[in-house]
């Protein structure tokens, strides 16, 4: 059973019979085959996701000392749902228990021309995010697509300032907005971060895009973008970017009155930001910026 904090009553059992409902159909969500492919990248070997979204998570009570297990894509894709759904998951806590694989990384290279089996949805869209606690525990969420026309887009799209990500690898990402028609953040850990983010990193290859939205011109303020987030309002430490930069666009940028940003860490920050570490040369390319004023 999922722990979640006390809400009044009328609103607790028409949520629940909701998110009961929503969260087992896992085809509004992701859709795809259901055969699993064994994955050979470098020293890693692992089973990527079979489309589908689990029903719960391996174990756990939520607690701090018994944290909801998560040990595949399918549970995390459960995470992402409910979150999504409006299950915010305040004061919750998670840990991974080993690698995730969303896609078959073998052919990264070619994504930007064929995109792989599964494109994620961030956990956080719209007006939902995540309020928890989820500690990686060093593990890796390797392979994440998404190629569309969200204003927040990452692993996470949105951290409140309850929420906290640590220990957690990302590797081998694709991240692209089709058409942004307003505010766009891209993060590979998550696109707008008011919360904590510790003990983070980037590694692989890290593959971004923001595409302007030509029909609409001089609305793609805020576009910014960075591997571990998009735009930090929070608590960014001890992270570091591994990755090789196969491509770093912005088009159309403007942040509120002043430029777009892109960078190994983050690519706008309003929060702090300490002993982080970029490895990578970061080489970005802004473009109509002359929008700003």
């Amino acid at each position: 059973m999922i722990k979640v904090n006390k809400k009044p009553i009328n609103i607790l059992i028409v949520f629940l019979f909701c998110m009961t409902v929503a969260c087992l159909d896992s085809d509004k969500f992701f859709a795809g085959a259901e055969q699993k492919t064994m994955i050979e990248y470098s020293d890693q070997i692992g089973t990527s996701w079979n489309g589908k979204i689990a029903t719960g998570f391996s174990g756990g009570d939520g607690s701090a000392a018994s944290p909801y297990q998560i040990g595949n894509a399918e549970e995390l894709a459960y995470l992402a749902q409910c979150v999504n759904m409006g299950l915010d998951f305040e004061d919750v806590c998670f840990c991974l228990t080993d690698d995730i694989y969303i896609n078959d990384i073998n052919n990264f290279e070619n994504w930007d021309k064929t995109a792989p089996q599964y494109s994620w949805v961030p956990i956080g869209i719209n007006e939902s995010r995540f309020e928890g606690v989820l500690d990686g525990r060093e593990h890796t969420v390797n392979g994440i697509y998404i190629k569309n026309n969200f204003d927040k887009i990452g692993l996470f799209g949105e951290l409140s300032e309850k929420s906290c990500v640590k220990n957690l690898n990302i590797k081998d990402v694709y991240l692209e907005n089709t058409n942004a028609a307003e505010l766009s953040f891209v993060g590979g850990i998550v696109a707008v971060s008011y919360g904590t983010i510790s003990e983070c990193s980037s590694k692989g290859r890290f593959y971004s895009v923001i595409e302007a939205n030509d029909a609409v011109p001089n609305t793609n303020a805020g576009n910014s973008l960075g591997t571990i987030a998009g735009i930090n309002y929070g608590t960014i430490e001890e992270c570091n970017n591994q990755c090789e930069i196969t491509n770093y666009t912005i088009n159309d940028s403007c942040y509120w009155g002043y430029d777009g940003g892109a960078g190994g860490i983050v690519g706008v920050t309003e929060g702090k930001v300490w002993n982080c570490c970029n490895h990578s040369r970061i080489s970005a390319v802004i473009t109509d910026a002359a929008y700003c004023r």
